[in-house]
């Protein structure tokens, strides 16, 4: 008689299976400072001084979203990726060829005007000398379709379109054993490892896919400060050394220098820069090539300004605006010490605005503001009252968000800017009298900020003002 012998799964068989796992499917050491870094990014702020680095209690930028962050979405979105591995297996395309990925875009600077055109043409300027043959990866996760121009392809996952179009059928049936092995190995990591739903996606798909391509496919691979405190998991694999760069598309990633060092001001932590894994940052100037290179001791490559646009090949040369201003959109509750809170934010507009009143020709004087971006529910409330009463009354013009700032700049006659926008360095590039305007004293005093003249009373703003819009001699 055959007889069968019973294993209890008891809790130690149940720590056994789990080492026995993570031996086998490479919970790697990629995949563990991954899931770190996601994790500080739920909160990665300090407040800090000259001498002390305090850790805050909570991000105010941090938008929660109860269901997106939930378990069961995101083993449901893996499900889903899943179901997509499965039908792409049976899409038969292999392409060749060398491949540029692109991450962390926001929909803004790719798409101009419904096209990546802009996107296209921007990637594809000399300074940046990217191969002009590759095909140019764009990730970006919304659920509208695909878009493409040319040789730029946006794509909702950069992984899945590689698995699809760049992998040979038995290339795609291997990757999606490993993938189903993962996935169910990865539910004991969700009982196991605490946030490991963090990382399920990145361990489950695209680690298993990554690993079976072969260096010559990629020739860069380029992220954005907007993945400034983690970068996606292939910059952390070895096909991508050498090729890995970070573009800073803004000019203002120098901490301010605070007349009061004793006041505690929202920033990150040196390991934040420390911790960045790129071979090269792009930046705008040498200010910020020398404070990256000191801090990452990564190279940073000087190339201008970097919009993800250049000008309309057709300028209007004739003036639109005699002032031009970029403010700083305020976050709730900021601290008083910080530039950037909502009292600081709309003196900079009221101030400049009062001081135009005064100037003889004062109702000739057109004055437009373009903010950054759209308004996000962090901002202040208060703030956005004050521009659209400003709008209304017709004391300002109300500018898109998205227009092209190199055309706008271009006619204008003056433009003042709110420390340390970088617009401001772009009206320097094109020969456009520009200043920081500082409605607060909590800013060390000086008489310019790296090349651009720096203004913290009314009254010089005033004479710059008057001189600028050639109101005196």
């Amino acid at each position: 008689m055959l007889s069968f012998v019973y294993t209890p799964f008891t809790k130690m068989n149940l720590l056994k299976l789990k080492n026995k796992l993570k031996m086998i499917y490479m919970l790697n050491d990629d995949i563990k400072e991954l899931l770190q870094k996601k994790k500080l990014a739920k909160n990665p702020f300090v407040q800090r001084n000259e001498n002390t680095f305090i850790e805050i209690k909570k991000n105010p930028f941090y938008n929660k979203n109860m269901l997106k962050n939930s378990l069961l979405f995101k083993i449901a979105l893996n499900v889903v990726y899943l179901i997509f591995c499965f039908f792409l297996l049976f899409k038969f395309r292999n392409k060749s060829g060398s491949l540029v990925l692109i991450y962390s875009l926001t929909f803004d600077q790719i798409f101009r005007n419904g096209s990546c055109q802009s996107l296209q043409e921007f990637l594809l300027e000399k300074r940046f000398g990217l191969n002009r043959n590759s095909t140019f990866l764009v990730e970006h996760r919304s659920l509208k379709r695909q878009k493409s121009f040319k040789n730029c392809i946006v794509t909702r996952d950069i992984s899945l379109h590689i698995y699809a179009n760049y992998c040979k059928f038995s290339e795609k049936l291997y990757v999606f054993a490993i993938v189903i092995q993962r996935f169910f190995c990865s539910f004991l990591f969700l009982i196991t490892i605490p946030d490991f739903s963090l990382v399920m996606k990145e361990f489950v798909f695209d680690h298993s896919i990554l690993r079976k391509r072969q260096d010559k496919l990629f020739d860069k691979v380029i992220t954005t400060t907007s993945q400034l405190i983690y970068q996606p998991l292939i910059f952390s694999s070895d096909v991508a050394k050498k090729k890995r760069v970070m573009i800073w598309y803004s000019a203002n990633s120098i901490p301010k220098k605070y007349k009061d060092t004793n006041h505690l001001v929202l920033d990150f932590s040196d390991a934040v820069y420390q911790n960045v894994k790129v071979d090269e940052h792009w930046v705008w100037d040498k200010s910020n090539a020398d404070f990256l290179e000191k801090m990452t001791k990564v190279k940073a490559v000087i190339k201008g300004s970097m919009m993800f646009y250049r000008a309309s090949p057709r300028k209007n040369t004739l003036f639109k605006l005699d002032v031009l201003l970029f403010d700083v959109t305020p976050i709730k509750n900021f601290p008083i010490s910080n530039i950037y809170n909502e009292e600081n934010a709309s003196k900079f507009v009221t101030d400049v605005v009062s001081v135009i009143r005064e100037m003889k020709n004062y109702p000739f004087i057109k004055i437009g503001l373009k903010a950054k971006r759209r308004n996000a529910n962090f901002h202040s409330e208060v703030y956005a009252q004050m521009l659209e009463n400003y709008y209304n009354s017709g004391l300002i013009t109300e500018l898109n968000y998205n227009e092209n700032i190199y055309d706008l700049i271009a006619n204008a006659k003056v433009v003042i800017a709110y420390p340390f926008t970088s617009p401001v360095y772009i009206a320097k590039e094109l020969g456009v009298a520009c200043a920081f305007y500082s409605p607060t004293n909590l800013l060390r005093s000086q008489t310019s900020y790296y090349g651009v003249k720096y203004i913290e009373s009314k009254d010089i703003l005033k004479k710059f003002l008057e001189k600028s819009l050639m109101l005196i001699p």
